[in-house]
C-alpha cells in the first residue's frame, strides 16, 4: 500500500473545470471587450459630431442675426419717411426726394425708396436710373400684388422677395402701409412706401458672401413663407445633408436658414485612431494574461488527468490519506483487492485501522 498526500478536492472535475468551458469564457470575454470598444468608439464619434453641429449652429446664428439686423435697419430707416407722408399726404416728387435723400447712408443697403399712393408708384428716390418704375400699378403686377395686398389688409410691414426688379437686378422690398386722416377725420388707406433693398449688397453686409465663410448656406421661404416657401439662396442639396436649421424672423413672416460645413460633416472624430489604439492596447492587456492563465490551467488539468489515470489503473495499491486525522480519502481497485474491503467500507476506516 502506497500512501500519497492528497488534494482534498473531489475526484471528478466540476463542469467549470472542463477545458471547453474555459475557452468559452475567453471567447465571451473577447466579444464583450470588442462590443464595449465599439460602443466607446461610436460614442466618441457621435459626441464629436454633436460638437461639430453646435459649432456650425453658432456660426450660422451669427449670420441669422446679421440678416435680421440688416433687414430691420433698412426698414426702420424708412419709418421716418412714413411719418413725413402722414403729415404731408399731398407731397410731390421734389418734396419726396428732399426727405428721402437723407435716408441713404453706409449703414443701409437701400437701392431706392418709392411711394405708391392708391397702389400706383408715383414717387421714387433716387429718380435717376429708376424712371422705368414710375407708374407701376401693384394691382396689375402679379409679381408684387400679393405682398402689396397683404401689407394693406394687415396694416403691417410685409417683406417681399427676393424678386426681379423692373429697374433691373434683384432685391427685397419692404412694403409699409400708410394710413392718413381725411377731411372728415376718418382714417383711410393712403398707399404704400416701398423700400427696395439691393439683394447682393444685403447678402454681402450680412456675411453670406464672405471669402472666409466656413459654411455652405441656403435660405428658403420667399415672401416670408418660412419652411414651406421656395429656396432663393444657396444650393438645393444643402437641405439633403442633415443641415442645422434656424428661423430668420421678418417683420411679418420668416425665412428658414440651413447650414453645413463646406467640407461636409466629419464622420470620424479627430482622436478616433488614438482612442482605438488605446482600446486595443487595453483589450490586449486583459486578454493576453487571460489566455496565458487558461493555458496554464489547461496544462494543470492535463497533469491531474494523467495522475488520476495512474492512480486508477496502477497494479500497485494506492490510497489517498489525510495526514492530519488519518482518514482515507480515496483508494484504487488494486488496494481494495489486496485488503478485501468494499470501497465504502475502506473509506470509513482510518490509517491506524489498517497499518497496525
Amino acid at each position: 500500500m502506497t500512501q500519497i498526500s492528497p488534494d482534498k478536492t473531489s475526484s471528478q472535475p466540476a463542469l467549470w473545470l472542463h477545458p471547453w468551458f474555459n475557452w468559452l469564457l475567453l471567447a465571451l470575454m473577447a466579444v464583450s471587450l470588442l462590443f464595449m470598444a465599439t460602443i466607446l468608439d461610436r460614442f466618441n464619434n457621435n459626441n464629436f459630431l454633436q460638437k461639430q453641429r453646435a459649432v456650425t449652429f453658432d456660426q450660422m446664428a451669427i449670420l441669422r442675426a446679421q440678416l435680421e439686423g440688416n433687414l430691420s435697419t433698412n426698414i426702420q430707416t424708412v419709418q421716418g419717411l412714413v411719418a413725413a407722408i402722414s403729415a404731408y399726404p399731398n407731397m410731390n416728387q421734389a418734396r419726396f426726394s428732399q426727405y428721402a435723400r437723407y435716408l441713404f447712408n453706409d449703414s443701409t443697403q437701400l437701392r431706392n425708396i418709392g411711394a405708391a399712393p392708391d397702389m400706383v408708384l408715383r414717387f421714387i428716390y433716387p429718380l435717376e436710373g429708376n424712371e422705368a418704375a414710375i407708374g407701376l400699378n401693384y394691382a396689375q403686377n402679379p409679381a408684387q400684388l400679393d405682398a402689396a395686398k397683404r401689407a394693406r389688409e394687415e396694416a403691417n410691414i410685409v417683406v417681399a422677395g427676393p424678386l426681379k426688379l423692373k429697374q433691373g437686378g434683384s432685391g427685397l422690398i419692404g412694403r409699409i402701409p400708410i394710413y392718413v386722416e381725411n377731411d372728415t377725420g376718418e382714417t383711410v388707406f393712403w398707399g404704400l412706401i416701398s423700400a427696395v433693398i439691393d439683394l447682393e449688397e444685403y447678402y454681402a453686409a450680412s456675411g453670406l458672401l464672405a471669402s472666409d465663410l466656413e459654411l455652405d448656406v441656403s435660405l428658403r421661404g420667399k415672401d416670408g413663407t418660412g419652411a414651406a416657401g421656395d429656396i432663393f439662396y444657396g444650393a438645393k442639396d444643402i437641405w439633403e445633408k442633415a443641415p442645422v436649421l434656424a428661423e430668420v424672423f421678418l417683420p411679418n413672416g420668416s425665412w428658414q436658414i440651413a447650414a453645413v460645413p463646406k467640407a461636409g460633416w466629419a464622420t470620424q472624430a479627430d482622436n478616433a485612431w488614438p482612442l482605438r489604439a488605446a482600446l486595443l492596447l487595453l483589450c490586449l492587456l486583459i486578454m493576453v494574461p487571460s489566455v496565458l492563465a487558461a493555458k496554464a490551467f489547461r496544462a494543470r488539468q492535463e497533469n491531474e488527468t494523467r495522475l488520476r489515470g495512474l492512480f486508477e489503473f496502477s497494479p500497485v495499491g494506492i490510497s489517498l490519506n489525510d495526514f492530519e486525522n488519518g482518514q482515507f480519502i480515496d483508494v484504487n481497485n488494486a488496494l481494495l483487492k489486496a485488503v478485501g474491503y468494499e470501497k465504502d467500507e475502506f473509506l470509513a476506516l482510518s490509517y491506524w485501522d489498517i497499518t497496525p
